[in-house]
């Protein structure tokens, strides 16, 4: 599974005993782009793991480096955006028929993933 953050596209890897899950759930390595989240915990808690390490590459493409060393900065907030966003793609009003749909193009599209955004980029350019 891949994420853009800040335009650049970072692999994400769930991996076995690659943490002290005591303490860290997931970590973020800036130059090979590649996010690593615990799978020895919860679906939840690999979601908030992955806010967490979201939010770290976030700070540091924005140039706010020593924002991302706060762990309580990131931590608090990561969990703030987690909190705030999860209840909104649960909403059964906010669900559709998403195999299909491009919000993009408003087309119906077997590429739109599962909220409605088309993973092609022609679609995000027209072109398709």
């Amino acid at each position: 599974m891949k994420i853009s953050i800040c335009g650049i596209p970072h692999e994400i890897v769930y991996a076995n005993d690659v943490f002290n899950t005591d303490t860290h759930y997931g970590q973020i390595d800036y130059g090979k782009a590649v996010i690593k989240i615990s799978k020895d915990v919860s679906k939840e808690q690999q979601d908030e793991a992955l806010c967490h390490e979201i939010l770290h590459g976030i700070l540091v493409h924005i140039g706010k480096d020593e924002l991302s060393q706060d762990e309580s900065f990131v931590q608090c907030l990561s969990n703030a955006l987690y909190q705030s966003f999860v209840p909104i793609f649960e909403r059964e009003e906010n669900k559709m028929d998403v195999k299909r749909y491009c919000r993009y193009t408003d087309k119906m599209c077997e590429f739109a993933t599962e909220f409605g955004y088309c993973k092609l980029t022609a679609c995000v350019k027209g072109l398709r």
